[in-house]
């Protein structure tokens, strides 16, 4: 009989619990709940017994925690500091059901818990199961809602996908550890595509591996349709891009004359088995690449020509960092001319300071698509430094249809061994060069330049020696004009 009684009062505890929460949605009052338990724990005068126990403690629940006057609906209940009691608050609560948040600092604006947590970065496993054989669809969205609400997509693995693109979005950003990976079979303009856009900044141990897929055109490519600025973008920096037909590009060929494409700072800490570096494409792209390690092998697509930095038409300044080049093929530069129907033909240019070089070429300027007439163009090299492979060619060669400026001040260069072919050959463009930027094993002087207008400086000829002591004896064997001065 005890065991019966008890399970019938936990049971009624129970019921009686279920009935507290009631006011708030007006359905009884504190005194419907006091007369019903007369009702379910009847005593001894309806012939019914009930320890009185247990009547008396179901009174004191309800008394000590029922407001002592009905809440209205959707008002909020509190406590009286008085009684100890709830009772009606006599307000509903805010729209936002979010009380604002102060921080220990008094300093700092208040600011609400939503907003404070719109700072946490999104992820893909925000959105799903990730690490899969194929996780672009969560990446895709993920990096869409960041975008979206103004956060950060936060990278915690190495996803494996097709692509993902990013289009006419302002400032996102991307940080973490981790990266992406070209899925088996993928065909893309790029493992990662972002176009239109401003004030990008990625930045973190990031990496970009395209696993050899011939289907993928870049690791990275970033350009503008001309509906939309695509410019300012501070920091787009990536631990390493690997295995891909072409690292990076800036630009495409379909849109010579986009709006314009600068502020572009790019760098990447190592890229390795990559056919091609970083292309730059576009009579206004201009891309700042500092500090970055770019070796260029074209082993998993060997019918690609080999060149760190390619610039159809566009820009860049690179700044410290390293151009490794493998086998004998292709340069470190190459410089060539674009259509632009808005502003001309032109060459591209190319600003090189402190960077280390080892390639069987530094340079070539060259016109494939016989672009009419092309202006402009420049290579500008200070304080570069290096080792020479095989001697197969110019160091730096230049089409005749290049009219612009080829400067070659500050560096040193040498070669391993005695080399024949010349260190410049341009036959329109006007060379500036000194002394020291060529030295063992390289041919010294004018006999190491043909062709264009040749510019050396006096205190350049003989280094260490005055310049009273000097017996200079000039002689150009070439049908076009050389200057000294």
């Amino acid at each position: 009989m005890f065991g019966d009684s008890f399970k019938f009062v936990i049971g009624s505890l129970c019921v009686a619990s279920l009935v507290l929460a009631a006011p708030a949605f007006g359905q009884k009052t504190k005194a419907q709940l006091n007369t019903e338990v007369g009702t379910t724990f009847p005593d001894q005068s309806t012939r019914q017994i009930t320890p009185s126990g247990v009547r008396t403690f179901q009174n004191d629940l309800i008394n000590s925690i029922m407001p002592t006057a009905p809440v209205i609906s959707g008002n909020l209940a509190c406590f009286s500091g008085t009684t100890g009691l709830l009772q009606d608050c006599g307000s509903a609560p805010s729209s936002a059901q979010l009380q604002p948040y102060t921080a220990a600092n008094t300093s700092p604006a208040s600011q609400t818990i939503q907003a404070q947590l719109r700072k946490i970065p999104v992820s893909c496993e925000d959105f799903g199961t990730c690490g899969t054989t194929d996780d672009t669809m969560n990446v895709q969205a993920a990096i869409n809602y960041a975008a979206a609400q103004g956060r950060c997509f936060q990278f915690n693995r190495i996803y494996t996908l097709t692509t993902i693109i990013i289009d006419t979005v302002s400032a996102p950003c991307m940080n973490g550890r981790g990266g992406l990976i070209a899925k088996a079979g993928s065909v893309a303009n790029a493992l990662l595509e972002i176009k239109d856009s401003v004030g990008i900044v990625i930045d973190g141990n990031i990496s970009l591996n395209c696993s050899g897929e011939a289907g993928v055109a870049n690791g990275f490519k970033f350009w503008g349709t001309g509906a939309n600025a695509a410019q300012y973008n501070p920091g787009l920096f990536f631990a390493a891009i690997a295995g891909c037909k072409n690292m990076a590009q800036f630009g495409d060929v379909s849109k010579p004359d986009a709006t314009t494409f600068s502020e572009n700072s790019f760098k990447v800490g190592y890229s390795y088995l990559n056919a091609g570096g970083l292309t730059v494409t576009g009579y206004q792209a201009v891309v700042n690449l500092h500090d970055s390690v770019l070796y260029i092998n074209n082993t998993l697509f060997p019918a690609v020509t080999p060149y760190a930095i390619r610039l159809v038409g566009g820009g860049v300044q690179n700044t410290g960092g390293e151009i490794v080049i493998a086998g004998t093929s292709g340069a470190a530069v190459r410089i060539e001319a674009i259509a632009s129907p808005t502003y001309g033909n032109a060459y591209g240019n190319a600003q090189m300071t402190n960077v280390l070089v080892e390639s069987s070429t530094l340079a070539s300027i060259a016109n494939p698509d016989a672009v009419s007439s092309p202006l402009f163009g420049a290579l500008m090299c200070s304080m570069c430094y290096g080792s020479i492979g095989t001697d197969v060619g110019s160091f730096i060669s230049a089409a005749s249809d290049f009219v612009g400026t080829i400067q070659m001040k500050g560096n040193r260069f040498f070669a391993g061994a005695a080399r024949s072919n010349p260190n410049i050959a341009a036959a329109s463009a006007t060379i500036s060069f000194d002394w020291e930027s060529f030295g063992t094993n390289m041919l010294q002087g004018y006999a190491g330049v043909v062709g264009g207008i040749q510019r050396m400086t006096s205190k350049d000829l003989a280094p260490g020696v005055p310049h009273a002591a000097q017996s200079i004896v000039l002689s150009w064997p070439h049908s076009v004009p050389q200057q000294w001065g």
